[in-house]
């Protein structure tokens, strides 16, 4: 059991026994959460340095480390829920500011995987919307984006008994007649 335990963590030092116990050091193993948050971090500094370039590389690395849920719902773990929310807002935060950044590249492809990322977080965001939207028709595919905004405004008249912002109106508008401008 400690050899197959020792092989999936991956550094076999990091299991050590004394006294008849078995115990398990922290300080040889990072966590994803560990990984996400230090590459965040670094994307977060680089954004206040004006180094857009790495910025780009360490969002993308930090997301590279979200395969899901960090932090399962966990009774007898009362942070788990504010550390979760914690990591959904530092992902929309990445997702906004590589939209952008795809958009301004004519990125199209990694825009559109933007932005799925981005509406799977939060499927009410209208910015998220319009870069998929945006994405879609640049991809030569009219019909889904017309497709998906009529499931969006329908989805917010539901959840939140409201109509789709005037962007979102007007780059709707635009697609259907064929205005937007293709890259």
């Amino acid at each position: 059991l400690c050899f197959r335990l020792r092989k999936i963590i991956g550094n076999p030092e990091a299991l050590v026994f004394s006294e008849d116990r078995l115990f398990f050091r922290q300080d040889l193993v990072q966590t994803d959460f560990q990984l996400f948050e230090k590459h965040y971090q670094v994307g977060i500094k680089s954004i206040r340095k004006g180094d857009t370039e790495l910025a780009i590389q360490e969002f993308r690395c930090a997301r590279s480390f979200y395969k899901g849920v960090f932090f399962e719902f966990d009774l007898y773990f009362p942070e788990s829920e504010i550390r979760r929310e914690y990591i959904r807002k530092s992902l929309i935060e990445i997702f906004q500011f590589l939209c952008e950044k795809d958009s301004e590249k004519n990125e199209i492809k990694k825009l559109l995987d933007d932005s799925t990322n981005w509406i799977y977080l939060d499927d009410l965001d209208e910015r998220a919307w319009r870069f998929h939207f945006e994405a879609l028709f640049q991809l030569n595919r009219k019909n889904e984006a017309l497709r998906k905004y009529q499931e969006f405004k329908k989805s917010l008249k539901k959840e939140l008994d409201i109509e789709p912002e005037s962007a979102t109106f007007s780059l709707i508008e635009k697609i259907r007649s064929g205005e937007v401008s293709r890259v």
